[in-house]
């Protein structure tokens, strides 16, 4: 069985496909319609992939709320407590249906358009996919966010690097944080310098 079950509206199927060729990139095993065995039962297939997936992942739009297909695999996770919500098209201020309503929902319609590894919505869900998951690696990078400091980033790649597939990220956030704080560092220095240039004048001129 697949580790995330995507339901959709076929209208979004563009920034499904997005979001399940990144999840696939991680090493998780995706299921949506695409996935389909020839000459199988739609209804049957389908209930068996969303009542044995690991994480029912919706993606939700005014057209995936008004569908019963979506809606009931969204029912699925829900009764599982294995459900992540995300919006993924919609006018701003959208809600999905009751129940669905009451559980959080990670706006992703920026990440849809513009997939980013760093986008705070990509990482908010990819929190809550390790954890369902079982992934770790996935887990931990994602909690540390787009300001992780490179020592936090050295952590995750001493426990991580050697399995994930996230160890290129990982290396190239490390080599941009690096850059960040030899300038941070370089302008600190240069401020300290600018302030005892000043002391030693002001003490010459004093004398």
């Amino acid at each position: 069985m697949a580790d995330v079950f995507l339901s959709y509206k076929r209208e979004e199927r563009p920034q499904v496909e997005r979001l399940a060729h990144a999840l696939r990139g991680l090493g998780l095993d995706v299921w949506f319609d695409a996935s389909l065995s020839a000459g199988e039962a739609f209804s049957d297939e389908i209930d068996r992939e969303v009542r044995g997936a690991r994480i029912v992942l919706v993606c939700w739009s005014p057209s995936a709320a008004a569908s019963r297909w979506v809606k009931s695999e969204a029912k699925v996770g829900f009764d599982k407590d294995n459900l992540i919500s995300t919006y993924v098209a919609g006018p701003d201020g959208f809600e999905p249906p009751v129940p669905f309503n009451s559980l959080h929902v990670e706006d992703m319609r920026v990440w849809a358009l513009r997939p980013s590894a760093r986008d705070a919505a990509w990482l908010s869900v990819l929190r809550r996919v390790g954890a369902l998951a079982g992934r770790a690696d996935i887990a931990e990078w994602a909690a540390l966010g787009p300001s992780a400091s490179a020592a936090q980033i050295e952590s995750w790649l001493a426990t991580h690097g050697g399995v994930s597939p996230l160890v290129l990220d990982a290396e190239s956030f490390l080599r941009e944080r690096e850059a960040v704080d030899r300038e941070r560092l370089a302008e600190e220095s240069a401020a300290r310098e600018r302030v005892e240039r000043l002391r030693v004048e002001k003490a010459a001129a004093e004398e």
